[in-house]
Order: structure tokens, then C-alpha cells, then sequence
């Protein structure tokens, strides 16, 4: 196999078909290069001593695995470029008198001398980049940590493994072809062009029903937690329509343009219709796949980008104090005695705490319907889903400033919901007639979170406490409780260093029937998460940008060297250089800015599902999504029409 002739006759083939397969070599060294550094990162264990690296790690962990998957699919995906242009290549050595194995010989010689190469390359690129990866990841999670340069073994032997495996699929996919086709059918098929595809009508229809099942889904999902359950259906049906109505769809279009002949007899669209019907068949399948990666590359970055922008405002949202305590199920004694505790604690370190917020309450996952709540752990639907919070009459008019009065079966109300009305409600089989609906409460804010989602957060306000208790023991009878939960909320002003005393302290407060959650550990979360998901989100992007590129690559060479003859002829029967130009451009250009234009069309009808799930982590500024959304989509045009434009070239001087 290692014959210094196939040796030659390798290098000799890579150096002359330069223009596919350096691109292809440089797309292998990019894909190891950046599965080396998410690698390195992920298996790095100063990722796991910062403030949020095992929630980081998760999120990494994900996109090992789906970088991993990509690279299978795209690297062979690519290859099958490769193949196609070298058929007739492949075909004249075997009519020359090199037989099949000879021909694998080669194969084998071609791929070790690329394997090698791209290996070699790709994590020494890792390797000097990874570092410098890792310390963006830092800032984005706002960490620091001191300056080291080292090598990650575990992720150049997994890299390594991984990729040769891809290498040994690839090589052993090439030589099965060689060896169950006929050079002269190979030969054939080189230079066949595609048929008349005809216009398949079900396939058609099939593509309509199912992007528009996957736009209403997107449009008619109202509900944050139902759209996280659907938003992979919708996503999976539009993939489903987007090639059906490529592969289908686009000839229909084209013939229906066909049968104009006003349109049709005019020499720009005369060639251009008919060479792109004769060929849709085969370009159908790369400008869906282009589609597709734009449409990730757009979702992927914008949601990540407006989320951690975002993050400040999602905390302030969910944690509008910067100190939460809060017991279950504990004894009024325990409750004082914390409470006590914390407001002692706060004088001796010269803390001041305000907007102070203290009471009892029990809070219930449930559904609504017609003015009844039902529990949510006895229903299988998240219609109407909503938080139910009880709280006693002492507590809303201390909190309130308030001197009402309420009979046993007589509540007040308030919701973030401001269609609700109803005269009475009914949860736990106790009914309550509503005495008012009130549009303020004064609970620390504790509904902000919720606010502008779907989610509905009712307060509701009881005579006494042992009623909450009667409500909660009817509903959970596996589970009784003898007290209601207690939390504390406030927010501290002092000295930083006196506020970095009080909160050190303050994790000695209670025992561990205490819950405590501060602004600023939650700001590290928040950190961690939406840093990680943003980091996620770059190098995906950067990947499926990256195969945006090389598939548009591969597709204007494909497009130029079917047509190289096709305008020879053009050019022999009496169109002018200007004429064949203007033919081309036209023609390229409505092939490769289509799959563009269909994606943004995708983001559009996707937008509405995408605000509902982002709810759920804290986003509801939808104008920030906005513009962060045609932000991206404006960059992600720039982007694309440079490669368009580097890759005409390409083509312009394929065809001459």
C-alpha cells in the first residue's frame, strides 16, 4: 500500500485537483482544530475549580457531542464532492490499465497523506488557540484565573481517535464505489447530466403540510412550557418541508415559469430556467442543506446574544432582593428565631436593611380551569398553568397597610393576569367567593419573574393560616405538614467590606431547614449559564458558518464545471460575453441568496416559539431579542455575501 509510486501518484493527484482539495483539507483542519479546543476545555480541571464549572461542564459536554455528530455528517457530506468530480478521473486510470485495487492503493495513499496532514495541523492549531478559547469562555462567565499554557492528552487522543475513525468510514465508503461500479459507467455518469426531473406532486403537497405545520405550531404556542415540548416537533417538520419543497417545490416553480412564455423566450431566462430544471434534482438537496445551516447559524446566535446581554435585567427580574431566606414547614419558634438572627447580625456588621419584606405562605403548581385550580400533579395539561400562592389576611395588611376584614369562605385576589375575573374559585374542594381583585400586592415581588409570560401567578389572600394548612394536607395526604412556609427578602446597603462580612455570615444563619439565596450567588449562575450557552453558541455558529461556506464552495465549482460546456455552446450560437454573463450572475445569484431569503422567512415564523421558551430563562425583553435577532441576521448577510462573492470567482473562471 505504501508503494513509493501510489505514494507519488497521491501527492501528485491532491496537488492537481488543488482547487477541491485544499479547501476540503483546510475544512478537516478547522473541524479537528475546534473539536480540540471544546475537548481541551471540557476535560480541563480549572474549568472545574471556577464558581459554575460543573453546570459549564454540562453545557460543554452537549457540545462535544454535537460538534462530534456534525463533523461525521459534514466531513462525509463534503467528501461525496470530492467523489463526484473525480469520477472521471477515477474512470480514465482504470480504462489506462491500473486496476480496482490499484486504484484503492492510491485512495489509501490520498487519504493517509490528508489524515495525517489534517491531523497534524488541526491540533496544533487546537493546541495554540485552545488557550486563548478558554480565557474568552473566562470573561464571558466573569472569572479570572492565573495565565498557564499546557496540553490536554485526554482531548488529542480522543480528537485523534475520533477523526481517523471518520478518516477509516470515509476511505472504506471511496473504495466500495470503485469497486461495485464500471469505469465506463463512471465515465458516463461524469459527464450525464441530470434528467428532466419530473414534478412531484405528493412529495409537494407533503412539503406544504408540513412547514406549515411547523409555522402554526411556532405561531399558535402560547404557553412557555408547552413551547419548550414543541419546539423540536416544529423544528424537525420544517427541516421535513424545507427539502421536500427544494427537492420538489422548486421545480413545480420553475415549470410553472417554464409554461410562461413571455418569461421563458428571453435569452437571461431561457438558460437560466432550463439549466436549473435539468439540474434540481441534484442542487435541490445542497441548497436545503445550505437553508438549514443558515437557519441555525441565526437562531443559535441571536438567542444566545440576547440572553446573556440580558442576564442583568433577567436577575434583577427573578431576584429583586439581594438576600432571600426562606423555611418549609417549620415552627413559628424556628421562623422568629431566624428572624431575629438575621436583623442582629445586620446591626453588628453595620448592615442597613431595606425594603424589608417578611411573611408566612404556601405556594401550588396548578392548572386553571373555569375558576377551579387543580393541582398540577393530578393533570397531564400545561393549559392554563399557574402558580397559586396562599398567604393570611395578617400578613397582606401588614404588608399592604391594609385593615380588611375577611369571612372563612372569603378570599382577595391578585394575579399578573389582568383578564382574570371571577366571582368565586374553587381549589382543594373548597370554594371561596372572591370579595375583590386587587391590582397591586406587596410580597417583594416575587411575581416579576413572570412577568409578561404566559405563566399566571395568583395571590391569594385567606382569613387564617390553619387554612392554608387544611389546603395543602387535602391535597398532599402522603405528605401533612403541621406550618406553613416563611421567607425573609431584603436588600443590604454598607460598606462592600462590611456587606462581604455579613454575607459570609449569613451562611451560618438557621440550620439546614434554611434555604438562602443571594443576588450576587445567583449572579454567578447566571454567569455560568448564560456565558456558557453564549460560548456554545459562537462556536457552533462559527461551525455552521463554516459549513454554510464550504457547501456554497463546492456548489459554485459543481455549478462551473456543468456549465463550463453549456456556455461554451451558448457562447459558439451568437451570445455575446455580456449576455453570458449577465445569465450567469443571474443565475448564481438566485440559486445561492434562495436558501438565504427562505431562512430569515424561517426566523420570522420561528420568532414567536423562540420568545416563549427564552421566557423561561428569564428574557421577556422581547424588543432586546428584536433587535438582537436583525442584528445578526444583517451580520450573518454581510458574511454571506463575501463568501458568495470569494466563491463566484471561482466559478466565473471555471467556465471562462
Amino acid at each position: 500500500m505504501f508503494n513509493p509510486f501510489y505514494y507519488k501518484l497521491a501527492i501528485s493527484n491532491i496537488k492537481r485537483n488543488k482547487e477541491i482539495f485544499f479547501p476540503y483539507i483546510l475544512t478537516w483542519i478547522i473541524t479537528i482544530m475546534m473539536y480540540y479546543i471544546l475537548m481541551a476545555i471540557t476535560t480541563s480541571q480549572e474549568l472545574l475549580n471556577i464558581g459554575g464549572g460543573e453546570d459549564m461542564k454540562i453545557i460543554l459536554d452537549f457540545g462535544v457531542i454535537v460538534v462530534a455528530i456534525f463533523a461525521i455528517i459534514f466531513l462525509f457530506y463534503t467528501n461525496s464532492f470530492i467523489v463526484k468530480r473525480r469520477r472521471k478521473e477515477i474512470s480514465l486510470y482504470n480504462i489506462l490499465g491500473l486496476d480496482k485495487k490499484h486504484i484503492g492503493f492510491v485512495l489509501f495513499n490520498e487519504t493517509v497523506i490528508i489524515a495525517i496532514g489534517s491531523l497534524i495541523i488541526g491540533i496544533f492549531a487546537g493546541v495554540l488557540f485552545s488557550r486563548l478559547t478558554f480565557l474568552l469562555l473566562l470573561k464571558l462567565l466573569n472569572q479570572t484565573i492565573p495565565f498557564s499554557f499546557n496540553i490536554s492528552l485526554p482531548a488529542v487522543i480522543i480528537t485523534t481517535i475520533l477523526f481517523l475513525f471518520i478518516f477509516i468510514v470515509i476511505l472504506i465508503f471511496n473504495i466500495t464505489q470503485i469497486m461495485i461500479n464500471n469505469p465506463i459507467n463512471l465515465m458516463k455518469e461524469s459527464k450525464a447530466g441530470e434528467k428532466e426531473p419530473r414534478v412531484k406532486i405528493l412529495m409537494t403537497i407533503f412539503g406544504i403540510v408540513t412547514l406549515g405545520s411547523g409555522y402554526a405550531i411556532s405561531l399558535l404556542i402560547d404557553n412557555p412550557i408547552q413551547a419548550i415540548g414543541v419546539f423540536f416537533i416544529a423544528v424537525i417538520l420544517v427541516m421535513i418541508g424545507t427539502y421536500a419543497l427544494f427537492t420538489s417545490g422548486s421545480i413545480a416553480i420553475l415549470k410553472m415559469l417554464r409554461q410562461n412564455k413571455k418569461y421563458y423566450y428571453q435569452s437571461k431566462h431561457f438558460t437560466v430556467i432550463s439549466g436549473m430544471l435539468y439540474r434540481m434534482k441534484q442542487n435541490s438537496v445542497g441548497l436545503a442543506n445550505i437553508c438549514i445551516l443558515s437557519t441555525m447559524v441565526l437562531v443559535t446566535l441571536s438567542t444566545t446574544v440576547s440572553l446573556y446581554i440580558g442576564k442583568e435585567q433577567s436577575i434583577a427580574l427573578q431576584y429583586p432582593h439581594d438576600v432571600t431566606l426562606t423555611t418549609s414547614n417549620q415552627s413559628e419558634t424556628y421562623n422568629t428565631d431566624l428572624l431575629s438572627e438575621v436583623t442582629t447580625l445586620a446591626t453588628n456588621n453595620n448592615i442597613e436593611l431595606t425594603n424589608f419584606v417578611a411573611y408566612d405562605y404556601l405556594s401550588f403548581k396548578t392548572v386553571l380551569n373555569d375558576g377551579v385550580f387543580y393541582d398540577q400533579s393530578t393533570v397531564d395539561n400545561f393549559d392554563n398553568y399557574s402558580y397559586l400562592t396562599f398567604i393570611t389576611l395578617d400578613e397582606y395588611n401588614t404588608l399592604n397597610d391594609q385593615n380588611i376584614t375577611l369571612a372563612s369562605n372569603e378570599v382577595i385576589v391578585y394575579s399578573n393576569d389582568s383578564n382574570f375575573q371571577a366571582n368565586n374559585i374553587t381549589f382543594a374542594n373548597h370554594e371561596f367567593n372572591v370579595k375583590s381583585i386587587v391590582n397591586k400586592i406587596n410580597v417583594g415581588n416575587k411575581e416579576n419573574a413572570y412577568l409578561g409570560s404566559s405563566i399566571k401567578m395568583f395571590y391569594v389572600v385567606v382569613s387564617d393560616k390553619s387554612l392554608i394548612i387544611d389546603l395543602y394536607n387535602e391535597v398532599n395526604t402522603e405528605n401533612q405538614i403541621q406550618n406553613v412556609d416563611y421567607t425573609i427578602m431584603f436588600n443590604v446597603v454598607g460598606s462592600k467590606i462590611d456587606q462581604s462580612d455579613f454575607f459570609a455570615k449569613l451562611n451560618d444563619v438557621g440550620d439546614n431547614h434554611t434555604l438562602l439565596i443571594s443576588n450576587e450567588g445567583a449572579r454567578q449562575s447566571f454567569y455560568s449559564l448564560y456565558g456558557g450557552l453564549l460560548f456554545i453558541g459562537i462556536f457552533l455558529g462559527l461551525l455552521f458558518l463554516m459549513a454554510t461556506a464550504s457547501i456554497i464552495y463546492y456548489k459554485q465549482i459543481s455549478e462551473g464545471y456543468d456549465d463550463k460546456e453549456r456556455y461554451r455552446i451558448l457562447k459558439n450560437v451568437g451570445m455575446s460575453n455580456d449576455e453570458i454573463h449577465k445569465t450567469v450572475s443571474f443565475q448564481i445569484k438566485l440559486v445561492f441568496f434562495l436558501p438565504l431569503i427562505v431562512a430569515i422567512i424561517h426566523i420570522a415564523f420561528a420568532f414567536k416559539i423562540i420568545t416563549k421558551m427564552l421566557m423561561l430563562f428569564g428574557l421577556i425583553n422581547i424588543g432586546l431579542l428584536i433587535l438582537c435577532t436583525l442584528g445578526t441576521i444583517a451580520i450573518f448577510i454581510l458574511v454571506y455575501f463575501i463568501i458568495y462573492a470569494l466563491t463566484a470567482k471561482t466559478y466565473y473562471r471555471i467556465i471562462g
